[in-house]
């Protein structure tokens, strides 16, 4: 099963998600990425969001953003998005693949977005994960149920 997360820069909310869901899937026949629809790519993961991986026990210092192209749309199973814009956005580049492209919130049975701690401090982020945290778990559960 191939894993995608979608949010702007790639640098905040999806290498958050990319990184920690495929900690959680470690061993699992399951490739977990991440993409930004308006990222330039290349760029670091930001300091706060590889602050809270660390805690977890996750290198994310080696994580590069990269620019969504519809090729990786087109051979992921599962592609999550942290916003309804974001997923309106993905409906429009490929509109074949709609039953695959889901909200993050949707897997902890609700239908918010996850706003963008972009600038925050670390607790801005802190508390953006905090938000994720459970829909992340639910991913998780969800890919398990599945393999």
């Amino acid at each position: 099963m191939k894993i995608l997360f979608i949010c702007t820069g790639n640098t905040c909310r999806s290498p958050l998600a990319e990184l920690y869901v495929a900690h959680q899937l470690a061993g699992l026949p399951v490739e977990v990425a991440s993409a930004g629809l308006a990222t330039w790519g290349g760029s670091p993961i930001s300091a706060a969001s590889c602050h809270i991986l660390a805690g977890y026990g996750i290198d994310a210092s080696a994580f590069r953003s990269r620019v969504v192209t519809p090729e990786m749309l087109f051979q992921s199973d599962l592609i999550i998005a942290v916003s309804e814009a974001h997923r309106a956005r993905l409906l429009q580049i490929a509109p074949q693949k709609e039953t695959s492209i889901r909200l993050l919130s949707e897997f902890s049975g609700g239908n918010y977005d996850i706003p963008d701690p972009y600038g925050g401090d670390q607790a801005s982020y802190d508390k953006i994960f905090a938000v994720m945290k459970p829909s992340l778990d639910g991913v998780v559960a969800f890919v398990k149920g599945r393999l």
